[in-house]
């Protein structure tokens, strides 16, 4: 109990060298496990955590953010069938209007993955230098992991993150139907959580910041994230707080299928070195879902991180 262990896939389990597959893990009571992918020759590691298996699980799933050849970044969509029968998957990508872009279809084997690498695709539509959304739809389970990666940038400026392809959080109410704060803060019926935002050095672009990609898998309806942000005591912090010092949410409109970024070296009220917290209000039919990207370029080899934003349960007031 409380023990964790280290699998070295080559050394320990004989996984041959120049494989590309998935792990399954089996336990006779509760666990958890993170994969660590390293490339030596540019010294770039993945962190992907481990995604439980359930028989009533979806099959569908959503990547908020997918570049192509954006900047120097690029995106490989991993994907785990996790039925016992042939699964066909298909991959639809949106840009921030939700219009479709471009798709992929793939039949995966019973219990095996496969990967499909942006730069490579087929798609017309998927063209360079675009931000998109994922929509990843199969007949049967699955799972999926967005691996991001830039080789651009010179010795030791490679950058690699991954995140798990998540579920979306329906839309609700502010518990003040009028709009008024409750006691100076704004409370939702549905809502995502971050707990990590930072702002790095405006003048040279360095330093520790996030970018938080929206998007709503919703294909029928639209829907509004009210963005605040909090510091380290949860005190509200500008461009989010009104000059009483209550609550004063960024509203975004999203339509559907659409998506936003919220990039923190865009808002010169907010504070260079800033370290807090964001609460994203999901209002509307619509839906959201949502990871954070955090790079900081003056990090030898690898500076960069990603967090999905926490879906929370719904509550009704």
């Amino acid at each position: 109990p409380g023990e964790s262990v280290r699998v070295d896939l080559r050394e320990d389990a004989g996984f041959p060298e120049g494989e590309v597959g998935s792990v399954w893990i089996d336990a006779s009571n509760a666990v958890v496990a993170v994969a660590f992918r390293h490339k030596p020759a540019t010294e770039m590691l993945l962190t992907t955590v481990a995604q439980p298996r359930h028989d009533n699980g979806d099959d569908l799933r959503f990547g908020p953010l997918v570049f192509r050849d954006y900047n120097g970044w690029n995106t490989g969509i991993n994907i785990a069938n996790l039925s016992s029968q042939p699964n066909r998957v298909t991959v639809t990508y949106y840009n921030y209007a939700g219009n479709v872009v471009a798709s992929d279809t793939v039949v995966i084997p019973e219990r095996a993955m496969e990967y499909l690498y942006t730069p490579a695709t087929g798609s017309f539509g998927l063209g360079a230098n675009q931000i998109t959304a994922a929509r990843i739809a199969g007949d049967h389970l699955l799972a999926a992991a967005i691996d991001e990666v830039k080789y651009v940038g010179g010795q030791d400026q490679w950058h690699a993150m991954s995140y798990a392809a998540g579920r979306a959080q329906a839309g609700g109410r502010v518990v003040a139907s009028d709009g008024t704060p409750v006691n100076g803060r704004m409370l939702y019926e549905s809502l995502l959580g971050l707990p990590l935002v930072q702002k790095g050095n405006p003048a040279t672009g360095m330093g520790d910041t996030s970018g938080i990609n929206l998007y709503n898998p919703d294909l029928g309806n639209p829907v509004e994230a009210w963005v605040q942000f909090l510091d380290g005591a949860g005190v509200p912090v500008a461009p989010t707080v009104a000059a009483t010092d209550a609550e004063d949410p960024l509203t975004i409109q999203i339509p559907a299928g659409g998506g936003a970024t919220l990039y923190t070296l865009n808002y010169s009220q907010m504070p260079a070195g800033f370290t807090g917290a964001a609460v994203v209000g999901v209002v509307g039919d619509g839906a959201l879902v949502g990871v954070s990207n955090n790079v900081n370029y003056a990090v030898g080899w690898d500076g960069s991180a990603v967090y999905n934003l926490t879906v929370t349960p719904q509550a009704t007031p």
